[in-house]
């Protein structure tokens, strides 16, 4: 067994996982192993270490076993790439995660005992966990779960500080969504040819507001999570980061949907020649494992006019024509129109369903002029409604 001073030296040799010692939970546990300080002193870096470990959970060493499966190490790129792994490195991972491992065993009472404190200390659980097998486990699955925070998420949004994961993203699944057979089906062939490296278009899928063109996107990435597919929200005016962002991706296992929501360009739009590059291959051409899935509400994306001074837009197809001609870029468009009477109350019973909530020829007549209220009828006008009902506490009884 370890002391704590043993400890803290041998996490202090850490080289494959040297980044773990910027983790607040962990630079907390070494700054209590190498304190050289008074009980009450020690015991206040107890205190400090739980505080940061409470954030995240109370069980130590599972914590750290999860923060060195995220750890993006050069064992593990060289692993996702297919390269040979040094004799050396493999050595070294090994070693470094048994030290993991015994670092993180210590129970509250060893270390009460260890620095001779009276006093009570706040706790902490000791999962058992076994570091190498896991890391191991981690490693033939790496085609399907890749590393880093790619391994324990699969959405994420791009932030000033680079890619962040979704925490709380949508649960829809497929199988949630009724209506647009024929449009969905399209989507989900183009994103299991990119799962199964098969040529994969970029997609634009248009239409009206609330059709279910985003739902249609985030559902497909939720489907095929367990695949490998994962998806990366983009704003239009973030366009101007693809090159950095495709450069880190396509060194990955996994296979990537880049999410443009709600897509359309001014005249002067600085964005639109960052797209037009990745659309016609120049930025992209090496990154089978990365396509576009854009919506908008414009056929055409770029917004058209006779002059600056008019505000009417307008579509000529003789004008602009580099500029309107930008959704053709896109290898399969798919179009989603709104509902008609037969589809829109079909989706609104399947929403009614999940309520628990009784269809009739009553709540039909409200449905249709709900969707009078909202612009039209649409499968969002249809959730709407169905929620607008559950909330008004109507059951299956009404």
């Amino acid at each position: 067994m370890l002391s704590l001073a043993q400890a803290g030296g041998a996490l202090g040799t850490l080289a494959v996982f040297r980044s773990l010692l910027d983790d607040p939970v962990l630079s907390a546990f070494q700054k209590l192993c190498l304190s050289q300080g008074a009980p009450a002193e020690k015991a206040s870096l107890c205190g400090a270490f739980c505080a940061a470990l409470y954030q995240e959970t109370t069980d130590f060493p599972g914590y750290v076993l999860g923060k060195a499966l995220e750890a993006e190490t050069p064992y593990v790129k060289r692993q996702a790439m297919g390269k040979e792994i040094p004799e050396a490195l493999a050595d070294t991972l090994k070693s470094e995660l048994e030290i993991l491992e015994k670092a993180s065993s210590f129970t509250v009472e060893q270390v009460k005992q260890e620095i001779k404190w009276e006093g009570s200390l706040p706790g902490w659980t000791n999962g058992a966990h076994h570091f190498f097998a896991a890391y191991q486990e981690q490693m033939d699955h790496i085609a399907q779960r890749g590393y880093g925070i790619f391994a324990s998420h699969h959405m994420f949004t791009v932030t000033e500080k680079g890619l962040e994961p979704v925490f709380y993203p949508e649960t829809v699944r497929l199988a949630d969504l009724t209506g647009y057979g024929r449009e969905r089906e399209q989507a989900v062939r183009n994103a299991q040819a990119l799962l199964e490296g098969r040529p994969a278009a970029n997609v634009l899928l248009y239409g009206d507001a609330g059709t279910g063109k985003s739902t249609c996107v985030k559902a497909i990435a939720n489907e095929f999570r367990d695949q490998g597919l994962r998806l990366v929200e983009l704003r239009k005016d973030q366009l101007f980061r693809l090159p950095d962002l495709i450069g880190r991706l396509n060194q990955m296992p996994l296979k990537f949907i880049l999410f443009i929501d709600d897509l359309s360009f001014s005249k002067n739009d600085g964005n639109f020649s960052a797209l037009k590059a990745m659309l016609e291959g120049s930025v992209a051409a090496k990154s089978p494992n990365i396509v576009i899935y854009a919506t908008s509400n414009r056929r055409h994306l770029v917004l058209e006019k006779f002059s600056d001074r008019e505000g009417d837009e307008i579509h000529l197809n003789d004008t602009m024509q580099e500029l309107s001609s930008l959704s053709a870029r896109f290898g399969l468009v798919i179009t989603f129109v709104r509902p008609d009477r037969e589809l829109y109350q079909e989706v609104v019973r399947s929403y009614l369903t999940l309520y628990g909530i009784a269809y009739n020829k009553d709540v039909a007549d409200r449905a249709e002029a709900y969707a009078l209220q909202c612009g039209g009828r649409s499968p969002r006008a249809a959730r709407h409604f169905a929620e607008f009902l559950a909330s008004q506490g109507i059951g299956e009884t009404n």
